[in-house]
């Protein structure tokens, strides 16, 4: 009998080495996102198996922006958010508990992916922007505050300018159509605009500015990550995986962008990809946060450090 009970046990052993894992039970997710490049990490995360080999199963929920997406996070239709961080910084002042988990998109002089985009015919320069139509895909978001410093350095009275507020892929139609007289986009919208004989860009509005910035992560509500850490911690070390295939492969990720996004294989060859940062940087961030501030879009001083999750702690 003692030999039959140790054999069993070594049987169930080796079962559990092949097969089992008590510390990734099977979790469920759901992922609000934008079909654009920059959520390149997760497409990658699902397509190379990463999430699988935390044994989490990932549910899409599309999205138009950063702020549609935290209104989801509040509402709990989702787990984690892709958002931009200026969204998140105004979250955390309007009292909501959201927290940074991981690093995102960054947008550098080598990754230009953010244009303004006018009809060839009517606009010149950015200064040419006085007094006219913008649309932006969501107010007071990163675009929002890049677009008014480009402005602003040009020397545009932000003021006399009317923004208004439209879905990525609607706003090349409603350029050509004269709704609007700019349209501020980003890839891979920004290539599908110049492929257009009668359109141009007058500026890569974010390089122009800084020569890298951290667009945006992925989040979650502190509640939330309270309840679940590990689970969170799972999807957090399947995005790294893919942050790292992400700055290793640039051409192989583009096919992988290709199958989540509208994007065919051909259009996309031409696509400007953002690289990848596994965390945020809290002085980057934080800058954000003065800059909004600055701006009156938060009543109080936010730290960076009160966003910003690291499980390296």
């Amino acid at each position: 009998m003692k030999t039959i009970i140790n054999f069993s046990l070594i049987w169930l052993s080796v079962i559990c080495m092949t097969g089992c894992d008590t510390n990734k039970k099977p979790g469920n997710l759901k992922v609000g996102y934008i079909p654009i490049a920059d959520c390149a990490q997760l497409y990658v995360a699902i397509d190379k198996g990463y999430f699988k080999e935390e044994n989490l199963n990932i549910e899409l929920v599309n999205l138009q922006g950063g702020s549609k997406i935290l209104e989801a996070l509040a509402g709990g239709s989702i787990n984690v958010g892709f958002s931009n961080v200026v969204s998140l910084i105004l979250s955390k002042d309007a009292g909501l508990d959201f927290v940074s988990i991981t690093g995102g998109p960054i947008e550098d002089i080598n990754h230009k992916e953010h244009a303004v985009i006018v009809r060839k015919e009517d606009i010149n320069s950015p200064s040419d922007l006085q007094g006219k139509t913008i649309a932006l895909n969501t107010r007071k978001n990163i675009d929002d505050l890049m677009m008014l410093e480009y402005l602003e350095k040009h020397g545009v009275n932000i003021n006399s300018v009317k923004f208004i507020e439209m879905p990525f892929p609607r706003m090349e139609n409603v350029l050509i159509q004269k709704e609007v007289d700019a349209i501020c986009v980003i890839e891979p919208f920004v290539t599908f605009a110049l492929q257009k004989e009668t359109l141009k860009a007058i500026g890569y509005y974010y390089t122009e500015l800084y020569p890298k910035v951290e667009i945006s992560s992925y989040c979650v509500s502190q509640k939330w990550l309270n309840n679940k850490q590990e689970t969170a911690k799972r999807f957090y070390h399947a995005i790294q995986k893919a942050t790292t295939f992400c700055r290793e492969h640039e051409n192989e990720i583009k096919d992988i962008v290709s199958k989540y996004t509208s994007i065919d294989k051909e259009q996309i060859k031409n696509v400007v990809l953002p690289t990848f940062g596994n965390n945020l940087d809290q002085t980057e961030l934080q800058s954000f946060a003065d800059r909004a501030y600055q701006r009156g879009w938060i009543k109080n001083s936010v730290n960076a450090n009160d966003i910003i999750y690291s499980f390296e702690k």
